[in-house]
């Protein structure tokens, strides 16, 4: 697959991918990614388009800051990194956050069906979600 198919060749699955829930921080990582490639052959104005084009498009809280707060930091731009920082502590309050017992009706059928597999679950994503913000205290300090 060509680098233009990836990231060019279906504008309705890119749409796509900016709406799912399930897709934060794929469209991030994926050009931050490819930010790095770039560098590693010496193309600086690839590199650069790269890290802009990482921060561009639909946010949920969560993963896609952490990626953006590499690809700003990489810019140059700490001043920006605060909120999406921010933010990324929000969510994983939010996924700390005791959840009701109630079982709704997608649960029911097609996801995590206990209110225990659900709380393990908040749990395992806010753990990650510590873990990369732990590391980008850890690379700042650097």
């Amino acid at each position: 697959m060509k680098y233009d198919d990836l990231f060019n060749g279906n504008k309705e699955e890119d749409q796509n991918e900016e709406c799912r829930v399930d897709c934060r921080g794929c469209r991030s990582h994926c050009y931050y990614f490819m930010a790095q490639c770039k560098k590693a052959l010496g193309d600086e104005a690839g590199y650069r388009a790269e890290l802009e084009n990482s921060l561009k498009g639909w946010i949920h809280a969560g993963e896609m800051d952490y990626w953006r707060v590499k690809a700003l930091r990489e810019l140059g731009r700490d001043a920006e990194c605060a909120p999406l920082i921010a933010e990324l502590r929000e969510a994983i309050k939010e996924l700390e956050t005791p959840q009701p017992e109630v079982i709704n009706a997608y649960a029911k059928f097609a996801g995590d069906n206990s209110a225990m597999e659900r709380a393990a679950k908040a749990r395992e994503k806010a753990d990650f979600l510590r873990v990369l913000l732990h590391e980008l205290a850890a690379q700042k300090e650097l």
